[in-house]
């Protein structure tokens, strides 16, 4: 079973919170290793943390990183233990290389291991990660009252010269209760820990907990599902003999996805999926009548031939709501972030993708930062990664467009074989559809767009560029597009956010964002 501070993780608790400040060690290798691991029954405050009542928050730009990074110095600045033993810890990368963290261990005080947890994910120059732990109970627990502890922690890591450290030390801790993320925030999950299953064919939606879950949703297509907790799918890589994880539907009327599913916020790390003379390759495969909501796919690895995208590969009817991808996405025909195709019916909304999107041969190629080809709606919406096409046609947002892209955005850079022709920062053709409303797309330099359309309409959309401006104009709510996608109010500080709930900013400082992802200024 897993701890209880894992299971709010995977979403068990109402509300979200994160964490405060620690002490500091020195360690070798120009490390400066600060780590507060918090074990516990009761919520406790650091003097110099930023709480508020029950709730702590941490974040790379913060600021309260500030007094425990040493130049050079690689960082486990916060950390949290439930009173079960799963643990949370912060690890920023201020060393000035990047590195790949694969093992977390506890060290209890004769210096014997406890329950390991491994990774495999790489932490860049300046970047701050969160990871959740097994168990660290059998080695370092807390007894009832106790407020302080010291325990040992030993991290094995790479370097980006294929140099393996193993650092070594010995924290004093404090003791709290509860924790969980922010919805803006993910941590990475070990790669063995173990999900148990909640399988339940009574229950309605029917819960989804484990991996094992996930896959057995091919069993019933038309049923309604809803993720009680995040789930890591590393484990797909060795699945099929390295081919991955068998998308859920196929591209078959009664073989298609025609339920529902419900993320409840929660996300899926490490989707592996390795099938490049597959068609529609994605999580769900061919969705024709499917509702997907509020689902986060992390750090993908998804490659198939003829149609590629991350949640769904050919969205008929029904809408993608509230979801996001990012990793690598790769395929020989048309493929996006989000989907590969939308029909009319469907709808992408809310939505955003981070996702590399590559397309490298094909008949039908077209490669969209959120969708190949569009015939639905694509609403309130963004696009921020690179978008290769080697082929044809390609666009930020879609390569073609035959329905609506409204209130809508990419800062993706574009690079298809036309430069200039059949690639837009929007989209690369606008045939039939009406005229794009309110959108806009930034034409970075070096790359294969001029224009929001490459070819047809251009309608409502602005495109900047570096020479006339640049990205900041994009910083500021007063500024148009932005200005007409709602009524702008103060939502404190430099914050701004519009009044029907879809967009916010930090004026000045970012780029618009949606508001369920709760940033902060």
């Amino acid at each position: 079973m897993y701890s209880r501070a894992q299971a709010l993780l995977r979403g068990q608790a109402p509300s979200r919170t994160c964490w405060s400040q620690g002490a500091q060690g020195t360690i070798e290798y120009l490390v400066i290793l600060a780590i507060v691991i918090v074990i516990g029954l009761a919520v406790v405050g650091f003097s110099t943390g930023i709480f508020s009542g029950s709730s702590v928050q941490v974040n790379s730009s913060s600021g309260n990183l500030s007094n425990k990074i040493g130049v050079g110095g690689i960082s486990i600045s916060e950390s949290v233990v439930d009173p079960n033993g799963g643990a949370l810890i912060s690890l920023a990368n201020n060393s000035g290389e990047n590195f790949t963290l694969t093992k977390i261990t506890p060290v209890d005080s004769k210096g014997n291991d406890g329950e390991e947890s491994t990774f495999d994910n790489t932490i860049t120059q300046g970047e701050l990660k969160i990871f959740s732990l097994n168990s660290v109970n059998s080695v370092c627990p807390c007894a009832q009252g106790d407020t302080t502890k010291t325990c040992t922690f030993k991290l094995t890591l790479t370097t980006s010269t294929g140099l393996t450290k193993t650092l070594t030390t010995s924290i004093a801790t404090q003791c709290v209760q509860n924790l969980v993320l922010t919805a803006s925030q993910t941590s990475v999950t070990p790669t063995n820990y173990s999900y148990p299953s909640c399988w339940d064919e009574i229950t309605i939606p029917h819960p989804i907990c484990s991996l094992s879950d996930l896959n057995r949703m091919r069993e019933h297509l038309d049923w309604d599902y809803i993720l009680s907790n995040d789930i890591n799918a590393y484990a797909t890589r060795t699945w099929d003999n390295g081919a991955g994880f068998d998308p859920i539907a196929r591209h078959i009327v009664f073989l298609s996805f025609s339920g529902s599913l419900e993320g409840n916020f929660r996300k899926i790390y490490n989707l592996y999926i390795n099938r490049p003379s597959t068609e529609y390759v994605s999580l769900l495969g061919y969705s024709m009548a499917g509702k997907i909501t509020h689902l986060g796919l992390v750090d993908v690895n998804i490659i198939g031939g003829t149609g590629v995208g991350g949640i769904a590969t050919s969205q008929e009817t029904g809408p993608i709501l509230g979801c996001f991808v990012s990793g690598t996405i790769t395929g020989s025909g048309w493929g996006g972030g989000i989907a590969g195709t939308t029909s009319n019916g469907a709808s992408i909304s809310n939505s955003y993708s981070t996702a590399a999107i590559t397309i490298s041969s094909g008949v039908t190629d077209r490669g969209g930062g959120l969708v190949g080809m569009n015939g639905g709606k694509v609403v309130n919406s963004y696009a921020t990664a690179a978008t290769t096409n080697f082929v044809d046609w390609t666009g930020g947002i879609t390569a073609n467009n035959y329905g609506d892209i409204n209130n809508s955005f990419s800062t993706a850079a574009i690079y298809g074989k036309y430069s200039g022709y059949y690639a837009g920062s929007i989209t690369g053709t606008n045939d039939v559809g009406p005229p794009l409303v309110n959108d806009y797309g930034y034409d970075v330099v070096g790359d294969s767009t001029h224009n929001c359309v490459g070819v047809g309409q251009p309608g409502d959309c602005k495109t900047i560029v570096d020479a006339n401006g640049g990205i900041s104009w994009f910083y500021y709510d007063t500024n148009e597009p932005l200005a007409s996608w709602g009524t702008w109010t103060s939502a404190g500080g430099n914050k701004y956010s519009t009044t029907d709930g879809n967009w916010s900013i930090c004026r000045g400082a970012t780029l618009p964002w949606l508001t369920w992802e709760n940033r902060t200024c």
